[in-house]
């Protein structure tokens, strides 16, 4: 059996023509990509290969990777909370454990994005 554990990788990339996530013209979009990684990758020395598989991913939607603000390892036990935004993290790391591809979570606009920025900096305070 092989284990497989998934990596978080927050993206923010750019629409290329004919993307159809490019719904209200912003000029970038930021989403969460969740990217497994087999077992022989757990001791990982570089994040160059779980940052291209999102890279890639993106590509095959006709965004293009510009800058990466935060990546992680998931593990359930740090995700305890019964909040909408973290029972859909469980969701999108099961369904990328199973399927082996790389999962996306919603993709949000510049404007969403800060609010969303804002509101995870201020939980993090509160811990």
């Amino acid at each position: 059996m092989v284990n497989k554990e998934v990596w978080i990788v927050f993206t923010k990339s750019e629409p290329l023509d004919g993307c159809s996530i490019d719904i209200d013209g912003c000029d970038f979009y930021f989403t969460e990509a969740y990217v497994p990684v087999e077992s022989k990758d757990f001791n990982v020395t570089s994040l160059e290969p779980i940052v291209s598989r999102a890279k890639q991913s993106l590509l095959d939607d006709k965004l293009v990777l510009v800058d990466v603000s935060k990546c992680l390892r998931y593990r359930e036990e740090e995700w305890l909370s019964n909040s909408e935004m973290d029972k859909e993290v469980h969701v999108l790391a099961a369904k990328a454990l199973s399927s082996g591809t790389v999962r996306f979570g919603g993709f949000r606009s510049e404007e969403i994005e800060e609010l969303c920025r804002y509101h995870h900096s201020m939980n993090e305070l509160n811990t």
